[in-house]
């Protein structure tokens, strides 16, 4: 399934969707293989989530938008099967807002108040998974992600309605190391 290449270097493009890395959802890779056992990629991508919570007894829903640039360095296991090991680091800003549930904004409510903000964050991720990768003959490419783990690092944030009650709440969502894989494709071409 997988070619030999050689000393041949050979490039291709990927379009990956689902939990590819941490924080994306959709993606675009660039890769390059030029060794039979391990190869590189540069990722661009994009993802929105959802985090759900508790703090002073209310829901909190944390809404994150992301988009990331990422490196990462594809080894296989054997030469012999498709399964690789994969770990790298990339760049991350986010944007989102973090809202109470169950107040209403007509309702006077100074701690549900204290929780609301909106927030845009820059910062780096760590992360490392095992997955899939078949290259075939006619230049097809298809990765699949089975686990992964990520760890974010937030360098700097501003908040719209700076609170105390808020910021940790962001902080410590966006650099809770987080899981991934699972439900993605990744579909490809090498030329």
């Amino acid at each position: 399934m997988r070619q030999s290449f050689g000393d041949e270097e050979r490039m291709g493009l990927a379009l990956g969707l689902g939990a590819t890395r941490p924080w994306l959802f959709s993606s675009l890779s660039r890769y390059w293989v030029n060794h039979a056992e391990y190869f590189w990629e540069l990722t661009v991508g994009l993802g929105k989530h959802r985090i759900s919570g508790q703090k002073d007894h209310r829901h909190l829903e944390m809404v994150v938008d992301s988009r990331a640039i990422d490196v990462g360095y594809y080894r296989f296991f054997s030469l012999d099967l498709p399964i690789t090991y994969n770990l790298g680091f990339g760049l991350a800003s986010w944007k989102g807002e973090v809202n109470p549930s169950g107040v209403t904004l007509d309702e006077q409510d100074p701690a549900g108040d204290a929780l609301r903000s909106g927030y845009a964050a820059s910062g780096i991720y760590l992360f490392l998974g095992i997955g899939l990768n078949f290259f075939w003959e006619n230049g097809f490419y298809l990765q699949y992600t089975v686990v992964g783990l990520g760890k974010s690092k937030v360098f700097e944030h501003s908040l719209t309605q700076k609170t105390s009650s808020a910021e940790p709440i962001i902080l410590k969502n966006l650099e809770t190391g987080q899981s991934y894989g699972f439900t993605n494709v990744k579909l490809g071409w090498m030329f």
